[in-house]
């Protein structure tokens, strides 16, 4: 059998092949993103994980405590179910404090590096000042919110270790001096807190993990564990529970970086994120998601072959041709529409609020 094509089990849960839609910010409407998801079904893939799945009201993408997108989560359920296709929520609590942004002084616009500057300077503020019943509070949302998907009908929920808790990771953001700070044991609590709720509240429902990892050398990403953490912070985290994990560059840092274009000065080679997931390797025994400019057939079954990685995800490259798997997995590679990485409409899209699309797809 086609490796790409062979079952995996994640926490009790079988996905029919390898092959996973990685969670996107896809700034689309509720019936374009349906549209959009039912073509990624459709397409063959194993796993779709909904991106931007949040805990508590407020802020960007999706949230458990608003009706309209409940409503939306029952109508794609129905439909990935039809594809014979699992459903992953992303569950995530932002890092932007309330309120307005900072602006810089003299007004104007700020460059992308001084804006990025006052969006981590206020991170860190909002992460390193939070009161310790607003973590309590929070830590219970991820509990609440595992309840109410797995009862309606979610297959497995994905802990964003960005976002909030890839802030509470890391000493460059967070400085907290409780037990919330300091030395990896605490700055990993807030995470293993949040995998705890939802073990807690839901036994059965598998947790994967969203790991993000901190490169120092070249300096990439500002959130998440560096790679020389993880064999003092993953026996911590794997007492939490975790059934599985998606390891990617953390995030807190320029978004060219972690959805690297064609040209990007340092990840231009496909699997480019994989070093992470060597870096992991050594220390777990669960499946572990790779992600990163993941294109080719070929390439995506040696890892799977070398057991480097039990599944691939996709992203970019499913938004060119949603029928990359069904192609692969029938002898049509030479018909896969090759993702140029050119970030002009999936990632250009999203930044001017059109929504995420291929630029293949302009008329």
């Amino acid at each position: 059998m086609d490796i790409l094509a062979s079952p995996v089990s994640i926490g009790g849960l079988t996905l029919k092949n390898r092959l996973v839609f990685a969670p996107t910010s896809l700034g689309m409407t509720p019936e374009h993103a349906l549209e959009f998801l039912t073509r990624i079904a459709q397409g063959g893939t194993g796993l779709i994980i909904l991106g931007d799945v949040s805990v508590i009201d407020g802020g960007f993408g999706y949230s458990v405590c608003r009706p309209a997108d409940l409503d939306f989560f029952a109508r794609l359920l129905e439909i990935a179910h039809r594809y014979d296709v699992r459903v992953a929520a992303q569950l995530f609590v932002s890092d932007n404090p309330p309120g307005p942004r900072s602006a810089p002084q003299g007004g104007g616009h700020p460059s992308p590096e001084e804006a990025l500057r006052l969006r981590n300077q206020a991170v860190s503020r909002y992460i390193t000042d939070m009161p310790a019943p607003d973590i309590d509070a929070l830590v219970e949302s991820f509990g609440k919110a595992a309840v109410l998907l797995r009862q309606m009908g979610f297959d497995l929920v994905q802990i964003h270790g960005d976002r909030m808790c890839g802030a509470f990771l890391s000493p460059l953001l967070n400085r907290r001096t409780d037990e919330y700070g300091g030395g990896v044991e605490n700055r990993t609590l807030f995470l293993r807190r949040c995998i705890g709720a939802v073990r807690r509240a839901e036994p059965g429902l598998p947790v994967d993990l969203k790991l993000p990892v901190r490169q120092q050398s070249p300096h990439y990403g500002n959130g998440g564990l560096a790679a020389g953490e993880l064999a003092d912070a993953i026996p911590l985290i794997e007492q939490a529970g975790p059934d599985s994990y998606h390891v990617a560059l953390a995030d807190h840092g320029a978004l060219r970086d972690t959805i690297p274009d064609a040209n990007h000065p340092y990840f231009q080679q496909e699997g480019c994120f994989l070093p992470y997931v060597d870096a992991l390797r050594p220390h777990t025994q669960k499946p572990i998601c790779g992600v990163g400019r993941l294109q080719t057939p070929a390439f995506i079954r040696r890892q799977l072959e070398s057991g480097r990685i039990q599944l691939a995800a996709l992203c970019r490259q499913l938004i060119a041709d949603p029928d990359w798997p069904s192609k692969a997995l029938t002898g049509e590679e030479g018909q896969i529409r090759r993702c140029l990485h050119c970030n002009a409409d999936c990632v250009g899209g999203l930044m001017r609020r059109e929504g995420v699309h291929c630029i293949f797809d302009r008329e």
